[in-house]
């Protein structure tokens, strides 16, 4: 069990700081004035407070308050910030804790200061967004993440994200995406170490400690136990680095010893895994012993407990198991804390232990009773583990996008309907005055020419319309084949649902092709592809050509093809998505534009300087007038079919083209025709991440 996930309730108005301590902006007589009193009186209150001293909620909002009569002129951004304070403290209270929230997110909008005001604006959102995670309202909490996000990024300060950040991580790490999981608990480290001074030392010390163990939590799930015992050792050794600076506070003194107690359980965990089992009983014992202390995390040490037990039971050690789950047996009646997971642990573990005694009477009958309540807990996650959280982001960016891009068409439409009736007007007004009088033929005539000039704008609004239709046509097509995979992997997973590691690996397949699926619509709705829009982080090549390969390898089975990959261990600094839809571009073009049986190779290789990717078939060849155009997105290449009749627009290899000289590199190609054709992206080896 990590720190981050339990019950802990020590030294909660050190957090103060957190909501009050940024920069304050307002457009008001004196705000600056009455703010910086009110945040001077929660600093000494920081200096004061000795962790025993308020352990209530009624107290910290006693407090509060009585802080806001002390001001001589509070202002709205001085009480949206007791606001804030209040919802910081009703964790335990969701609808109090959303209404605070509301309550600041309608003064600064009654007041029309959501330019002035944006970090409280903003933070209003994200305390919303907690309750309603709290409250099992997944989507409605993701929007107000996104809005919060959205008004915080416009002042260029992330500080506010960290929790955000730590929030999503063990949301991911619930659902069982422990990769996602660990990528959001390592930004929220990182904003916590970009912004030291933003909280008091012992706050930070609780964030940074339960951010590197849950990174740590997060390898160990995904087999990486090397990296979770790194982790480990690195929160081990802050925390002893750290300790005495909270050595003479007592709640703050149990609390560092009690997030000890758990960093050892975790890595004993690790240990198991690795099949040390001696290390392992070594930890289990050690946090054991800090956590089953009166006052302590006693849910920890009863889980590490069943750990221990698991253990014996591995090792033939029965007797031992058996005393130990019996212990634990006696405390279900004894701890008020005793949650659902610990019991339902229990009757797996004393299932094992009758069948390694050969009872199968008995262990059947406690197996039975496990299995009843673990498929109440899946049914109680199963709304949970439904939501992609790894994509919700950009799923509502993309509904915003159609939203607006909607607005704007209908607008475009008005106009049109406006231009129309008023062009209609004239005409009639025209052909009445030319029955009545000579003289206006020339009005008339100048009537006809701008009819003629509205007949030229219908024309190129109908050339318009048809290329929007061939575009939607590109975009069916260019969709089909990866919602093809995911059909077909969804289909395999259905008809083989035993074979968890299958599960695994197409689930991956899966995530990744919808993410690149994402990333795709969001290139059909850009107009162009910049070096600015590129989201550059640290990719594995090799891994990410693997996935690309064993994704489009659904397809290659159509044709009876192979793909072939050799790569070396190459790591650059890119963009992650856009690399990767220029890899599956020229690989489904090979496939398409190659016969039955044949084999595509794909290579990368860092030679010379430079670091190439090439895909070479054994197909149909570029014809000499097609390859001056091959990367126009509406050149006549879409007249060309594959070697089954495929059709082909040509977009993929124009967006392919915009993404490399994006990133910075080259990309170009050999074919002769009826032999095959040969495509090489091309990057700088200062790309190349250490």
């Amino acid at each position: 069990m990590n720190v981050s996930f339990g019950r802990l309730s020590v030294a909660l108005l050190f957090v103060l700081l957190t909501v009050v301590g940024c920069e304050s902006h307002t457009a008001e007589n004196n705000s600056a004035k009455s703010s910086q009193g009110f945040h001077q009186m929660v600093s000494e209150m920081d200096i004061l407070y000795s962790p025993t001293k308020y352990s209530s909620k009624r107290d910290i909002l006693f407090i509060i308050d009585s802080l806001y009569k002390e001001l001589p002129h509070p202002t709205t951004e001085d009480l949206c910030n007791k606001y804030l304070l209040a919802s910081q403290y009703s964790n335990d209270d969701p609808p109090r804790k959303m209404r605070y929230a509301d309550s600041v997110i309608f003064l600064v909008r009654s007041k029309s200061l959501e330019k002035n005001l944006p970090h409280i604006y903003g933070k209003a959102y994200l305390f919303k967004g907690e309750a309603l995670m709290r409250e099992n309202k997944f989507n409605d909490a993701y929007r107000c993440y996104y809005e919060g996000i959205r008004i915080i990024q416009t002042t260029s300060d992330t500080f506010a994200f960290d929790h955000i950040y730590g929030d999503l991580g063990k949301v991911c790490y619930l659902q069982g995406d422990y990769l996602h999981a660990s990528n959001y608990f390592k930004k929220s480290l990182d904003e916590e170490t970009s912004y030291p001074k933003r909280r008091s030392r012992f706050i930070n010390f609780q964030y940074r400690q339960r951010n590197m163990d849950n990174i740590g939590l997060c390898y160990d799930k995904l087999g990486m136990t090397d990296s979770a015992i790194y982790y480990y050792n690195m929160a081990l050794n802050y925390i002893n680095d750290h300790d005495i600076e909270f050595e003479d506070q007592n709640g703050a003194r149990d609390f560092v010893e009690i997030a000890r107690g758990v960093v050892y359980g975790n890595m004993g965990t690790t240990y198991y895994n690795k099949g040390d089992y001696k290390d392992a009983e070594t930890l289990y014992s050690k946090s054991i012993g800090i956590n089953t202390k009166k006052g302590y995390e006693i849910v920890d040490a009863r889980l590490t407990q069943l750990k221990l037990a698991d253990l014996y039971i591995k090792s033939a050690r029965l007797k031992e198991a058996n005393a130990l789950l019996d212990t634990l047996r006696a405390s279900f009646d004894t701890d008020a804390l005793v949650v659902k997971e610990v019991k339902l642990q229990w009757y797996k573990l004393k299932s094992n232990y009758y069948d390694s005694v050969k009872s199968p009477e008995q262990a059947f009958t406690y197996l039975s009773t496990y299995l009843v309540q673990k498929d109440s807990e899946d049914a109680a996650n199963k709304k949970l583990a439904g939501i992609d959280f790894s994509n919700v982001f950009e799923d509502i960016n993309q509904e915003n996008l159609l939203v607006a891009l909607k607005r704007e068409d209908d607008i475009r439409n008005l106009n049109n309907v406006i231009a129309i009736i008023f062009l209609t007007m004239i005409i009639g007004i025209a052909i009445f005055i030319s029955r009545n009088n000579r003289q206006l033929k020339k009005l008339n005539a100048k009537v006809i020419l701008q009819n003629k000039e509205m007949q030229q704008a219908l024309h190129a609004l109908e050339q318009s319309q048809r290329e929007n239709t061939r575009m939607m046509e590109i975009v069916a097509h260019d969709l089909r084949d990866p919602l093809g995979a995911i059909k077909s992997m969804a289909g395999i997973l259905l008809e083989d649902q035993e074979n968890e590691q299958t599960q695994k690996e197409f689930l991956s397949l899966i995530e990744t092709s919808s993410t690149s699926l994402l990333g795709m619509i969001t290139d059909m709705l850009s107009a162009n592809i910049t070096e600015e829009s590129m989201k550059k982080e640290a990719v594995d090549m090799k891994v990410l050509l693997q996935y690309c390969v064993d994704l489009l390898k659904f397809k290659a089975t159509n044709k009876n093809q192979n793909i072939k990959l050799h790569a070396e261990e190459i790591t650059l600094d890119t963009d992650r998505e856009k690399i990767w839809r220029v890899v599956s571009n020229l690989v489904t073009n090979a496939l398409k534009f190659s016969p039955d049986s044949s084999s595509i190779k794909v290579e990368m290789h860092n030679k010379q300087g430079v670091v190439q990717i090439s895909v070479k078939d054994d197909g149909i060849g570029i014809p000499n007038e097609l390859k001056g155009k091959i990367f126009d997105v509406l050149a006549n290449t879409k007249k060309r079919t594959g070697t089954q009749g495929e059709r082909s627009f040509g977009l993929g290899l124009s967006i392919s083209k915009q993404i490399v000289e994006a990133l910075g590199g080259k990309i170009w190609f050999e074919s002769t025709e009826g032999e095959g054709t040969v495509f090489y992206v091309e990057f700088s080896d200062s790309m190349i991440v250490n």
